[in-house]
């Protein structure tokens, strides 16, 4: 997080970006919050009989959901401003500080490498500061699953351990089998892409010279190789995912078979409502939304940091400054 830190105070938006991050945060939890109240109320009423308690019911949730979303349609209005100001301003500043290079730190870097870094490496910067499912949504999946899963723990001490002894493990194999090894292949992505370029470029540029010297075989040989690697690392990546993808929907369905089994006795012996079930049951699926868009994010998050460690890199002088 520093390294996003010091690319905000490249551009001059660290107050603004952390304070629309921050009023943005408790959205999701708000939301759902409402939901909770609304099952819970709406099916004691229903068991009670109470029309009126229903139609209160109603009114509270709907009048709850147009505050909630004009509220963070407001917020996301001016985090769309904030964030197009912040892209233009990092690839004016990722172009001018390759401008600015020496002769002999030009010579010392490829053609490739410096076309990675104003497009690609620009992009992933760009996209990790407000993209969808990154940075934002990392912060908001977190303060969601924190605020949701203190109040289930408040509500039923047993159902909070349910939920959890099946979101731990998920939790554990997405991090250190599928999101901490996707920066390493990522950069390596991007090493071999620029590579990739390097050699693409040679043959355009030089392919009068690689004919005089029939050295168009050799072209074509380093390409290939090239682009095999970058096939190779994205395959990589590719399976990480899928076996991310894959666990998350065996967790929920495992998790919330547990969680049947422990409410139907509690119903059955008369310790707890039918309404208080689809209450803890919100609650639930409240933690597992989180969970899923703190874990995509945090991928997506790994990702880009390949990209943004080297802007970083980029912009030394001016951190520096």
């Amino acid at each position: 997080m520093r390294s996003l830190w010091d690319i905000l105070g490249v551009v001059g938006q660290r107050r603004k970006y952390l304070v629309l991050l921050i009023l943005r945060m408790p959205f999701d939890f708000l939301l759902n919050l409402s939901r909770v109240f609304f099952l819970r109320d709406a099916f004691c009423a229903i068991e009670g009989g109470s029309q009126a308690e229903l139609y209160r019911a109603c009114v509270s949730y709907a009048l709850a959901s147009v505050l909630l979303f004009t509220y963070n349609s407001i917020i996301w209005r001016l985090f769309a401003v904030m964030y197009i100001q912040v892209a233009g301003k990092i690839r004016i500043a990722a172009t001018d500080s390759i401008v600015s290079l020496s002769l002999l730190q030009v010579e010392e870097g490829t053609s490739g490498d410096y076309m990675m870094r104003l497009n690609l490496d620009a992009d992933m910067t760009v996209q990790i500061l407000g993209g969808a499912l990154n940075i934002p949504h990392f912060i908001i999946a977190v303060f969601h699953v924190v605020c949701t899963s203190i109040m289930l723990l408040g509500l039923n001490v047993r159902i909070f351990m349910i939920v959890m002894s099946f979101v731990i493990p998920h939790l554990l194999l997405s991090r250190y089998i599928v999101a901490r090894p996707m920066t390493r292949l990522q950069s390596q992505v991007q090493l071999a892409k620029g590579e990739l370029n390097t050699i693409l470029s040679a043959m355009i540029t030089m392919s009068d010279t690689a004919v005089l010297y029939d050295a168009g075989s050799m072209l074509l040989k380093n390409y290939k190789r090239a682009s095999g690697e970058v096939m190779r690392l994205k395959m990589r990546m590719t399976l990480r995912n899928a076996f991310g993808n894959g666990i998350m929907p065996l967790f929920s369905f495992l998790g919330y078979l547990a969680l049947l089994l422990y409410v139907s006795e509690a119903i059955t012996a008369g310790s707890m409502q039918f309404g208080e079930f689809t209450a803890v049951s919100q609650l639930r699926s409240g933690i597992l939304m989180g969970l899923f868009m703190g874990i995509r994010s945090y991928i997506q998050i790994r990702m880009n940091m390949a990209g943004l460690q080297r802007m970083k890199l980029l912009f030394s002088s001016r951190i520096k400054a």
